[in-house]
């Protein structure tokens, strides 16, 4: 090389020979060795994997296309049937238009009657919950001794309990001819 010739001019004459990467002049330096491999030999590799890749890929969607998967429906896994029988809307529409917050027929026909010697005892046992508004009010009083919450309506009553009247946050009850008050 040339002393007197410039930095620039050296980098220029060394590109445009190769002598860096060993390659004979004129050959593309894009495919000059990467840690000693060759990276035009990985190029061919992935173009040969996309190759691959895509005639797999064609194969299972034609497969799929001319022969399809057929299900054996004939018997279940656990080699039991279940039949599954649609019931019509009269089945359903009663529960829709019960009214939730009523007793069940079966505490109004025949309700628990609190256990106790005085009134006084019994209706220690009861614990007004809560009152439900609305144009016939309910009382939701909660018997402690046997956990059972009961709505109740005025007039109507829970063993010897009958529930007097309803108020704004308390309930009046009579029992025996004695007035009890129940508050929130």
């Amino acid at each position: 090389m040339n002393a007197s010739a410039s930095p620039e001019d050296k980098l220029l004459r060394l590109i445009k020979t190769n002598r860096l990467a060993g390659l004979p002049a004129g050959r593309n330096r894009v495919f000059a060795g990467f840690g000693g491999f060759k990276l035009g030999y990985v190029l061919v590799l992935s173009r040969i994997l996309f190759a691959v890749v895509l005639i797999i890929s064609l194969f299972t969607t034609v497969k799929a296309v001319v022969y399809p998967r057929k299900v054996d429906m004939s018997a279940p896994a656990g080699g039991r049937f279940v039949t599954v029988s649609a019931k019509p809307f009269s089945f359903y529409q009663g529960a829709m238009t019960r009214k939730i917050f009523d007793a069940p027929a079966e505490v109004a026909a025949a309700p628990d009657k609190p256990q106790g010697p005085l009134p006084a005892d019994i209706i220690a046992n009861l614990n007004l919950a809560g009152i439900v508004a609305g144009e016939t009010p309910k009382a939701v009083i909660e018997d402690k001794k046997a956990a059972k919450s009961y709505f109740l309506r005025e007039g109507e009553s829970l063993g010897e309990i009958k529930v007097d009247k309803i108020g704004s946050g308390k309930v009046v009850l009579d029992l025996q001819g004695e007035k009890f008050e129940l508050v929130l």
